[in-house]
């Protein structure tokens, strides 16, 4: 099995394993591996772990994994190994997004470091990672903001757009592989009074604005502070012709995540050929989201992800100590957009913390993550909660909710954090999971930002029901 196998090639590279409890099974206290992510020397700040992706491609025609990390505006990102040809990484630095780590003639922007996205397919490339500096509160230009992009296996960085003063690249995404809306989106969040989209065509340097529809938005909404994209399969349910795209935004200013279907559609009635069309699907309020980089009293987190297996995906919001997950299947275009309150918002389905665990619920929805950490073919949630108090202090911990049929259930969830941690390491603050394994057969592992602590951490664990810690201190995969 490949518990053993995985676990001896960890030790042999020298990887840095970290003490892992599991909650609530602390007899394992040091049998599953955890694997520690640090910056490197020469890292010009602390906070590593602010902001973090991960992403899978192809690199020589084989499969492949990484994770990107950075400390926020200011910050270079680097990239991590999870999964190479086959195997699983070493989770080393592989290569990093400008040189101000160690060196006498720094050259990241002013305010890189501030989001991250994959860009599978840009300008005839593959595997890059886009990056935007966003110039917050100094310099020259506040809120000016850059793109620039470092693919895999080339030297050197490509510049893209450049905005002054809208805090444009606050937000980045990327986009479902193939869209011929382009690989990735940002957020502009002081554009155009409430905020705005633009999207990076898949052969231009530039990015342009998405038109959007009427949204009750009033000046100083943010539209775009966060975002977060999946596939939707039938263009025509939401009155679209091909190409249908879910865009969650998120609009602090105005305590609204705003849900959109974009894609391409010809009007009838003007003629000409199909443009890229915003549809407003539904509006969720009284919700307070914030930014990859802003401090956790600030607001939650978002994510877009199939949550229940019927192959349409779902929109999770971090809500005070619970998510608030809507279903845009039969969701009336528009729902909940009218009214600034939630009296007219579609209905959603609220996840509390599970209770059962020795860490507690604070600040549980500060961040959300969609994947299959037991590799038994439902997608699960990972979800956030920088303040939790668990055995080790007030270190942070996550935790993963299995999925069903009928969507994340709390039984069986598990908390995740690391032994040795100290208080406010604000572990949670951001996840993400990492795909292992191969495409066929993949497995995805919890990825922890611990910015307190200037790291991150990949549980090769996820402890729930089926996926827990074998003799040999790694999971048995379950078998679909």
């Amino acid at each position: 099995m490949r518990a053993l196998t995985l676990l001896t090639l960890l030790l042999t590279l020298g990887v840095s394993l970290t003490g892992c409890r599991l909650a609530p099974f602390d007899e394992l206290a040091d049998d599953a591996p955890v694997v520690t992510l640090t910056p490197g020397a020469g890292y010009p700040q602390g906070g590593y772990g602010q902001v973090l992706i991960a992403y899978e491609g192809q690199l020589d025609g084989a499969d492949m994994a990484r994770i990107a990390v950075s400390a926020g505006p200011g910050t270079p990102y680097a990239v991590h190994d999870a999964w190479s040809a086959g195997t699983i990484g070493d989770f080393n630095r592989r290569f990093k997004g400008c040189d101000d780590i160690a060196t006498d003639m720094p050259d990241c922007d002013p305010g890189a470091g501030a989001a991250l996205a994959y860009l599978p397919q840009w300008m005839g490339r593959r595997d890059c990672v886009m990056f935007s500096a966003v110039n917050v509160g100094v310099g020259t230009s506040p809120g000016e903001g850059q793109l620039r992009a470092k693919c895999e296996g080339m030297p050197g960085t490509f510049a893209l757009s450049r905005v002054e003063g809208v805090d444009y690249g606050m937000a980045l995404a990327t986009m479902p592989a193939g869209s011929v809306l382009g690989p990735a989106l940002v957020g502009a969040p002081r554009a155009e009074s409430v905020g705005a989209i633009h999207r990076l065509p898949p052969d231009a340097i530039a990015t342009v604005a998405i038109p959007l529809p009427e949204l009750g938005l009033a000046a100083g909404a943010r539209l775009g502070t966060r975002l977060a994209t999946g596939p939707l399969a039938d263009a025509t349910a939401f009155g679209l012709d091909s190409d249908a795209v879910l865009v969650a935004a998120a609009a602090p200013g105005a305590r609204r995540v705003v849900v959109l279907a974009v894609g391409l559609f010809a009007d009838p009635e003007l003629g000409g050929p199909a443009v890229v069309t915003a549809r407003a699907v539904a509006c969720l309020d009284d919700v307070l989201v914030r930014s990859s980089y802003a401090p956790v009293a600030d607001g939650q987190g978002l994510a877009v992800g199939d949550l229940d297996g019927d192959g349409v995906v779902e929109v999770a919001v971090g809500v005070s100590n619970a998510v608030r997950v809507l279903s845009v299947d039969g969701v009336t275009l528009g729902a909940g957009c009218a009214s600034a309150d939630t009296s007219d918002d579609p209905a959603t389905t609220t996840i509390a913390c599970p209770s059962g665990t020795d860490a507690s619920c604070d600040g549980f929805g500060a961040a959300i993550a969609v994947g299959d950490a037991d590799s038994d073919g439902a997608n699960d949630l990972l979800v956030g909660a920088p303040n939790s108090v668990t055995p080790e202090g007030t270190t942070g911990a996550a935790f993963v909710l299995r999925g069903t049929a009928s969507g994340p259930t709390t039984d069986g969830a598990r908390a995740l954090y690391v032994a040795g941690l100290s208080d406010g390491a604000l572990l949670g603050e951001e996840v993400t999971f990492a795909r292992t394994g191969t495409a066929s057969s993949p497995r995805y592992e919890p990825v922890l930002g611990a910015p307190g602590e200037s790291r991150a951490f990949t549980f090769l664990c996820s402890g729930l029901p089926g996926d827990e810690v074998s003799q040999g201190g790694r999971c048995q995969p379950t078998v679909p």
